[in-house]
């Protein structure tokens, strides 16, 4: 990893809420960190705490990275035995929501980064205050990563795997063949132009798969950043997580509707493929894979799925997302990131000894090392003391684009209530490509939920 350290600005940007999202990329020294992968711990003869452990991690390559962390945990913590639990996607989520309804939660577990998805529990008072574990191990990890945990002047879990997640993945082989060069798709208007020589030459230009709503809501997440940029998309999402935030822009402001109005044109003239609300994400990047299209929406999660396949078929590159050619604002550098996180839940039976496996997260490179092994395009939350051995080149380009990028920022859809921000996000993009809303009465539900939130928390 290059030797750079983020440097967060705007931290208070909330005021009285105090969460940082934003992160400004000039090169400043790296945290001084010590390798602790050595660490020994003098542990009982006798198990003493046997702890449960869920992740969404359920398929490879995830569960092999977590299954092998965990592995390694153990065989230092004599005294302490981690079970892992791996639940794939809507089940996770469905199983988080019963486990805390009910209070049958595990010891440990992992979730979405960012104030918005961790903003529920901690005013029900469902999380432990991992403040004390997070501030001895300050130096090791990079601000911005911690600013992702960070919420009411107190962190709230341990971050970990960094990637961007704006990101337009892209057949390079097939854009040769048609004479587009990916160099000068860094504008909406070259890239629908491409999109158009492609149409007519009879390829499908952009593959999406939003039978479970979210790919189309990352689609406009990503574009409120391009038509607001990072700074005022920030401003406008924190409406729906702070109530006393206060803001000039809405989102039935020009740039906010005109981000349904890009989707909504995309569908119009035919660019995206076949099956755009009854394909899912699996289906949608294995027609990816298959050569059956050009683009692909995604985060850099997808290159360890590409990595995997022992003979691909296609070259695969990715590019981020264009900028609006006509609004200022939009910057093409800008980046969004995705970070996960692990956070105890105060109802755990061994809260100790699952805060002794965060410190372990939070201080040893060992556990992020095994994650980059297998996943290579999820970047370590803090700098190794020793690059990775065989980087790909894509991956040392996506470290590139979070350590150079003018503007930094979590998915925007965590800056605000999680569940507002899917019914803005998931369900409006669902509603736009169906037909069932149009780009105006879209934005007019987004402005409408985050009023009738403020109304109801004032």
């Amino acid at each position: 990893m290059k030797d750079l350290s983020r440097r967060s600005f705007l931290k208070a940007a909330t005021g009285a809420v105090g969460v940082g999202l934003l992160a400004s990329c000039a090169p400043v020294s790296a945290p001084t960190t010590e390798s602790t992968s050595d660490m020994k711990v003098e542990a009982p003869a006798e198990m003493v705490a046997e702890l449960e452990m869920w992740t969404e991690m359920a398929t490879v390559p995830w569960l092999g990275a977590m299954d092998e962390i965990v592995e390694r945990f153990n065989s230092t913590r004599p005294g302490i035995h981690v079970t892992h639990s791996g639940f794939s996607g809507l089940a996770y989520e469905q199983a988080t929501k019963t486990a805390f309804a009910g209070g049958a939660v595990p010891d440990f577990l992992q979730t979405d980064a960012g104030p918005g998805a961790l903003s529920a529990f901690i005013e029900a008072d469902q999380l432990m205050d991992l403040t004390a574990v997070v501030e001895e191990s300050k130096g090791a990890i990079y601000p911005d990563a911690l600013d992702s945990v960070y919420y009411q002047g107190k962190y709230w879990g341990a971050p970990w795997a960094m990637t961007v997640a704006n990101l337009m993945y892209y057949n390079e082989d097939i854009l040769a063949a048609n004479d587009i060069d990916p160099a000068t798709l860094t504008t909406w208007s070259a890239f629908t132009s491409a999109c158009e020589t492609l149409k007519e030459a009879g390829i499908t230009p952009i593959l999406l798969g939003a039978k479970n709503a979210w790919p189309g809501g990352h689609w406009a997440q990503h574009l409120y950043i391009r038509t607001f940029g990072v700074k005022g998309s920030v401003d406008l999402f924190l409406r729906g997580l702070d109530a006393d935030h206060e803001s000039p822009l809405r989102f039935t402001d020009p740039a906010g509707v005109r981000v349904w109005e890009l989707i909504k044109d995309l569908l119009d003239k035919d660019y995206f493929s076949r099956g755009v609300l009854s394909d899912d994400y699996p289906i949608a990047f294995g027609k990816l894979f298959r050569g059956d299209g050009v683009f692909f929406q995604t985060g850099g999660w997808l290159l360890g799925e590409w990595f995997a396949q022992e003979d691909p078929q296609i070259n695969l590159k990715f590019m981020l997302m264009p900028a609006i050619d006509d609004i200022p604002e939009s910057d093409a550098a800008e980046v969004s990131f995705n970070a996960r996180t692990l956070i105890v839940p105060k109802a755990s039976e061994h809260p100790d000894e699952a805060q002794e496996f965060v410190k372990w997260y939070l201080q040893s490179e060992e556990p992020h090392r095994i994650w980059y092994t297998y996943l290579p395009g999820e970047a370590p939350p803090m700098p190794l003391t020793q690059p990775m051995e065989n980087l790909r080149p894509e991956s040392t380009r996506l470290i590139e684009l979070l350590d150079n990028a003018p503007a930094l920022t979590i998915m925007i859809e965590r800056a605000m209530d999680y569940n507002i921000g899917q019914e803005i996000l998931w369900h409006g993009s669902s509603g736009v490509l169906s037909g069932a809303l149009s780009p105006q009465e879209a934005a007019e539900r987004a402005e409408n939920l985050v009023l009738d939130w403020r109304t109801a928390r004032q």
